[in-house]
């Protein structure tokens, strides 16, 4: 929808459409921050055709590449005081350069699994489609990706678990990458 302030005209699209619009030139992204040995001396074909092969291999075109890229439904640990759910070195690259930097933890909100305890102190979990917690639901959670950093320095990634500083997001029902 476009709509016009006096010489300046504003478009309004969904979240939706902007993510299904731009996923591609965001899954490219990110696997470049995940890449070494990469020239920043490019001309813009290049950097489209890069774009390009980054998405196809985003998409999983070559599913071998990406198999270490993945969220283990079997992994789940569990905090039962503040209800959360969690992975902790979760690889977001294929070939990581680092993964002291290039891992994260996953933080969900208990209500959004169905969760089986594999006997290891470990859960198998689907996900809880009718569940809610405050105003959205599992399909419906913003995903927030905190920068806890000054001047975005690099920070290393969660070793261990801890609730202290990110409770207040899953209580709100959002899910803390």
């Amino acid at each position: 929808m476009a709509t016009s302030h006096g010489n300046a005209t504003t478009s309004t699209i969904t979240r939706r459409s902007f993510i299904a619009g731009s996923g591609g030139a965001l899954g490219a992204i990110a696997l470049a921050g995940c890449s070494t040995g990469t020239s920043l001396d490019t001309t813009a074909s290049e950097t489209s055709a890069s774009a390009t092969s980054a998405t196809s291999e985003a998409l999983g075109t070559n599913p071998a590449d990406l198999s270490s890229v993945t969220i283990d439904p079997a992994a789940w640990s569990y905090d039962e005081t503040n209800d959360i759910y969690y992975q902790i070195g979760v690889q977001y690259c294929a070939t990581p350069a680092a993964t002291d930097y290039e891992t994260m933890g996953i933080y969900v909100p208990g209500a959004y699994f169905s969760a089986t305890s594999n006997g290891d102190g470990t859960y198998t979990c689907t996900v809880n489609s009718s569940a809610a917690v405050g105003n959205f639901t599992a399909a419906t959670a913003p995903v927030v990706i905190p920068v806890n950093t000054a001047g975005y320095s690099a920070q290393a990634a969660p070793t261990q678990y801890s609730a202290d500083g990110l409770t207040d997001y899953p209580e709100a029902g959002l899910v803390y990458a």
